[in-house]
Parts: structure tokens; C-alpha cells; sequence
């Protein structure tokens, strides 16, 4: 994992602006050099700079929301964030794999733009999810669970 991946004490306060980036707005292309023309001026060149790159696991899915999983480097961080951009994405599946990137866009003028970017890592497709066959020992405790709280109904 990339040394630069920010610590929890850098997350904590940049929840909030991650999440309204992703309410406010699209999915931004690959960062890479472009070139745009607006009306009769000149073409205005665009820098790309990601601030932050994060790979994570969608956990849960709700009508709106998508509960996610970081990995960072003093362990797993688990968020609820839109779910409308994960799925603009192609991050439908639960257990899909994804990459979080925060892009910083500096405009010609000094304007400057922060906007997320969610990838699939692997295509909603590839998801599986097997069973574990249970030892016996396991299996009795089972048993044990499920005629516990079958009795409480």
C-alpha cells in the first residue's frame, strides 16, 4: 500500500467534504492532462493532482446509501456514503473492490476543484460469495442458536 495513504487522525476531519463532493457531483474521468476550449477563447489547460487514493470494499447496500470499507494503514474504516455514485460506477455488488480517488483540479484561471473518483476494480461479474462448510462442532452450535431464538417467537 502507497506510504502517502492518510492516517485516521488525518480522516477525521475530512469526512464531510468527501461525502458532499460525492453528493455534488459527477464522476470524474481518469486524471490525466486536458485540453478544453471554451467559445472563442484560446484552449485552457487543466492540471490534474490526486490528493488522496484510498481502496476499499462496498459492505451493504440501502436504497440511498452505500456502507463502505477503507483500508488505511492502522486498519479498516467503515463509512456510509451516497450510493448513487458506487453505482454510476459500476460498484453494485456487495464485497465488489473499488478505488476512492480525490482529484484536485487546478484551471487555467487558479480556480481550483476537488472532485472524487470512484473504479471498480473488478467488475460486479466477479463477485462471489461461497459457504464454508462447517465443522461439527460448529454445526451443533448452530443448532443450538437457531432453537434458542426459534423458542423466543
Amino acid at each position: 500500500m502507497n506510504t502517502a495513504t492518510p492516517t485516521i487522525d488525518e480522516w477525521a476531519g475530512s469526512v464531510t467534504p468527501m461525502v458532499e463532493a460525492l453528493m455534488n457531483s459527477t464522476i470524474a474521468t481518469r486524471a490525466k492532462t486536458d485540453v478544453i476550449k471554451r467559445g472563442g477563447e484560446r484552449a485552457l489547460r487543466h492540471r490534474y493532482r490526486v490528493t488522496r487514493r484510498l481502496y476499499g470494499i462496498l459492505v451493504g447496500i440501502d436504497r440511498e446509501h452505500a456502507r463502505v470499507l477503507f483500508e488505511t494503514q492502522t486498519g479498516p474504516v467503515e463509512y456510509d456514503l451516497p450510493f448513487m455514485p458506487f453505482k454510476n460506477a459500476g460498484v453494485t455488488k456487495v464485497h465488489q473492490p473499488f478505488e476512492y480517488s480525490e482529484i484536485e483540479i487546478t484551471k487555467a484561471r487558479g480556480e481550483i476543484e476537488v472532485v472524487p473518483e470512484i473504479l471498480a476494480l473488478a467488475p460486479a461479474s466477479s463477485v462471489i460469495v461461497e459457504s464454508v462448510p462447517l465443522s461439527a462442532e460448529y454445526q451443533e452450535k448452530r443448532r443450538n442458536v437457531l432453537k434458542y431464538f426459534s423458542r423466543k417467537t
